[in-house]
């Protein structure tokens, strides 16, 4: 095995230049040291995560089409002076990253204080040494590396850390942003400076207003929280993550897509606690979708993010065109536009009002339209099963899951979707929603039904205020599936601060056994369920 040493003084480019030659087999050890990259000579491509901004990303560290190789960061920290993607994998097989730290320069958020929330206007106060920001000609921004992210170009995200109220987006000043599919609702204002420290944001005629409350820290997040991710996977095989820290990130920790059999352990998502800073990252810790094989997740902390700690999902497209063998499916989300979740072999789900009508097996499939929608060719004449406005599903490319032995602190929830053995043991879990088995056809075309899952042997902490329950199964947006999810077990969990165990739905086959509650009883929740057993 050939060894090739990285030194620490070693720029952007030279890391490029580096991994385009290293051969099969090699290992890159690193030093012990601090590691700073900027954009000198960064790698450039265009690149595709669903979920997330499509388009050209800044990168440092590109594995690209490499096999058997291995990154040892020997304890050594990654620092990054600017907005970069330090990792991409892409068409990659037998691949160890291990190791080392992540980190950036700068926080990819800024911490406000409301002063003011009435009718007319939401009034910041914001610390401008620790969060630069100007405002100019009606607009916001915020300094981001060398530079300034402003609501001219892009719209911010505000989230309140204290869980009241309601997360929105803002703009102010006259933006050029695309502003359409939001999650939230979008604020409409004008800034102006009130003393060294305070924005107003005035509403402007027609805006609803924020749902946020005097007093309240929330988080203003400028950098996009969908913007670039720290570590990005696609169509690998047999890849691990393991012993690295992240520190600081605006996107999501680890994204893969189209892989398989995928392993990340001892990975901890967390904030340096000198910072006193209130997230670790802007967005999922782990979101995984169309991946196949095993998929496991183990040993990992993560904390105080601002989004899902796990997401493993397939997507639904719709058909919209029907000819003979041929067929047109669209994409549903913006941010998923550019994915093509179909592969030559693959034998997809058609789903209709009342359930799965039959599988089609893919001849080819191509993006068309500007990556915004599928043209399908079928080996079998597609007309007997496809009628536009029916769905797709590729249960073929879901994994089997197991998360085991992680802690999920102060996140927001743990989703997951496939048709395949899950298991969920041995977690400690505190989070703002629950685990959560989920699919449908609402804002974000999510498939997930799950098939033989099991949750058990986990410590499920309640946060302040929590209101929901501990495990939950659901179906979003339009009845694909009568009975979406089937034999799942809820087994010796242990709940502290929770009135309510289990919520429920569209479930066939449900043992629920052997959970204990520091508040006694808790509440289970069924609608649309069917073969049912509850033990004590």
């Amino acid at each position: 095995m050939e060894t090739i040493r990285l030194n620490p003084g070693a720029t952007s480019g030279e890391v490029a230049r580096l991994l385009a030659q290293a051969p099969e087999g090699a290992r890159l050890c690193l030093e012990p040291a601090v590691y700073t990259f900027g954009r000198e000579g960064v790698y450039r491509g265009f690149f595709a995560p669903s979920n997330n901004d499509t388009g050209e990303k800044a990168v440092v560290f590109p594995f690209l089409k490499k096999k058997r190789l291995r990154l040892d960061g020997c304890g050594a920290t990654l620092s990054f002076t600017e907005r970069l993607f330090p990792f991409v994998l892409q068409d990659c097989e037998d691949v160890v990253l291990e190791n080392f730290t992540i980190d950036f320069t700068f926080p990819r958020y800024a911490v406000a204080e409301v002063v003011r929330a009435d009718e007319s206007a939401l009034t910041l106060r914001v610390d401008p040494s620790r969060f630069p920001f100007r405002v100019e000609n009606g607009c916001l921004a915020f300094q981001s590396g060398s530079e300034w992210r402003s609501t001219a170009q892009k719209k911010f995200f505000l989230a309140p850390l204290d869980g009241r109220g309601s997360c929105v987006y803002l703009v102010a000043g006259d933006t050029e942003d695309s502003l359409r599919n939001l999650a939230a609702a979008l604020l409409r204002t004008d800034a102006r400076m009130l003393g060294e420290n305070c924005i107003e944001l005035a509403y402007r005629p027609g805006s609803p207003r924020a749902n946020l409350f005097e007093g309240q820290r929330i988080v203003v997040s400028h950098d996009e929280n969908r913007e670039n991710d720290l570590f990005f996977l696609e169509r690998c095989r047999n890849v691990t993550l393991r012993s690295i820290r992240i520190l600081r990130g605006a996107g999501m920790g680890v994204i893969g897509q189209l892989c398989r059999d995928l392993t990340i352990e001892n990975m901890r998502i967390e904030t340096e606690p000198s910072r006193n800073e209130p997230l670790s990252i802007t967005a999922d810790a782990f979101h995984f979708l169309h991946c196949s094989g095993r998929l496991e997740i183990r040993g990992c902390t993560v904390r105080d993010t601002l989004d899902d700690a796990v997401n493993i999902h397939g997507i639904y497209t719709q058909i919209s065109e029907v000819c003979g063998s041929r067929a047109v499916a669209r994409l549903g989300h913006q941010e998923q536009y550019g994915f093509n979740p179909y592969l030559p072999g693959d034998r997809v789900m058609v789903l209709g009002a009342q359930g799965e009508m039959g599988r089609l097996c893919v001849r080819s499939a191509e993006l068309i339209e500007n990556g915004t929608a599928i043209a399908l060719e079928f080996e079998e004449n597609a007309e007997s099963l496809l009628r536009p406005g029916c769905y797709l599903d590729n249960p073929d490319r879901m994994p089997e899951i197991l998360l085991e032995n992680n802690q999920f602190l102060n996140c927001p929830r743990v989703l997951l979707g496939s048709p395949r053995r899950t298991v969920v043991r041995g977690n400690r879990l505190q989070l703002h929603g629950a685990v959560t088995m989920t699919g449908g056809v609402d804002y974000w075309f999510e498939s997930g039904m799950s098939r033989n899952a099991r949750v058990e042997g986990n410590d499920f902490l309640a946060l302040p205020g929590h209101s929901r329950a501990a495990v939950s199964m659901e179906v979003k947006g339009g009845n694909v599936c009568r009975l979406a999810h089937r034999d799942v077990a809820v087994l010796d969990n242990r709940l502290s601060g929770f009135s309510q165990l289990l919520n429920a739905e569209a479930t066939d086959g449900l043992l629920v056994s052997g959970n204990r509650s520091d508040a006694g009883d808790c509440e289970i929740r069924l609608r649309n369920c069917q073969n049912v057993a509850v033990r004590s």
